[in-house]
């Protein structure tokens, strides 16, 4: 299928999500529950953060700049991926892990939270790392810069 697999990921799907969780997150839940409080993807919640605190209004806009480049490695796929995982975790019949929200947004800093045991029970750290988000870095900053590098003309002016 479609970008399923490491070699069709390459070749399909060279992005820092799954394809897999994508269908799973972004096809099925976020189309189904579009704007409602059960969308992963409503920003009215993920920003929360923002209006919930008394932060200047620069200081928020400066939050946002920081997060425009980052925002796909740093939160989409890995929230793109509990979804996958916990849809398959669901399926299987087993009860939601202590201390997990379903609803709370996956990033790669809550991955590392000591008080989100439930969400590392869900998914690994090291999956995220391995299967989400090294494809795409391996890619791009190691194959990609290695075969340009072998190009005569090209390699010694890198």
């Amino acid at each position: 299928g479609f970008g399923l697999g490491l070699v069709n990921r390459f070749v399909d799907w060279l992005d820092w999500m799954q394809p897999e969780a994508w269908n799973v997150e972004h096809n099925r839940l976020h189309h189904y529950r579009l704007n409602e409080s059960k969308d992963p993807d409503l920003v009215q919640r993920n920003l929360d953060f923002l209006r919930a605190e008394n932060i200047p209004f620069p200081l928020r806009y400066l939050t946002v700049m920081f997060f425009l480049p980052i925002w796909k490695w740093f939160y989409y796929a890995p929230n793109t991926y509990k979804e996958l995982k916990l849809s398959e975790w669901t399926k299987s019949g087993k009860p939601l892990p202590e201390n997990f929200d379903p609803e709370e947004a996956a990033t790669v800093v809550s991955l590392f939270d000591p008080r989100r045991s439930g969400l590392r029970q869900i998914m690994k750290p090291h999956e995220v790392l391995f299967k989400v988000l090294g494809p795409l870095f391996f890619g791009r900053y190691v194959v990609v810069p290695a075969m340009l590098c072998a190009i005569p003309a090209v390699g010694p002016t890198l």
